[in-house]
């Protein structure tokens, strides 16, 4: 067998055969939920201002004096030139101030959902790239054997050649 026939078919073999890729698919990243709940509750201690109304009273009395006084209201006695006693009651105008207690109770939730992200997913062979992978090592097998057939004799030259220096 001539050399040229054999180097135009070894070319044409390795022209013909692919390897394969060792790159893994990766996973596919899915969405997921996640819920948080908080409870709060909250107790506070205000003022409120209640108003009173501004009132008058009087009263007359035989007792020689008399002096009154409230937290809405002041009086004042004096006796007259009868002998009676005059009593003037007046409510304090403004606001008398008292404590109240407020609570509120707050539920807050939260939904985080984080959204699929894009992976990277490699796309099928192609009919031709499978064919390529599946033939690959008879391919090589035969090349191989062709390449030892048509190269028995210098190789064989080589061996004993090596063998005779060593020996």
């Amino acid at each position: 067998m001539k050399p040229l026939p054999l180097i135009i078919t070894a070319i044409l073999v390795l022209l013909l055969t692919a390897c394969r890729t060792t790159q893994q698919a990766l996973p596919i990243a899915t969405a997921s939920t996640q819920t948080q709940t908080k409870y709060v509750h909250i107790e506070t201690i205000d003022t409120v201002y209640v108003n009173v109304p501004e009132q008058s009273a009087e009263r007359t009395t035989n007792q020689p004096t008399s002096f009154l006084e409230t937290d809405f209201a002041t009086s004042s006695a004096r006796i007259n030139d009868d002998g009676t006693l005059t009593h003037l009651l007046h409510n304090k105008p403004g606001a008398k101030p008292t404590t109240v207690k407020i609570t509120s109770d707050t539920i807050t939730q939260k939904e985080y959902i984080s959204e699929p992200y894009p992976v990277e997913v490699p796309r099928s062979l192609t009919w031709w790239q499978q064919t390529r992978l599946t033939t690959w090592p008879w391919l090589a097998l035969a090349l191989l054997l062709t390449l030892i057939c048509a190269l028995r004799r210098p190789i064989l030259t080589l061996i004993f050649a090596s063998i005779k220096k060593f020996v």
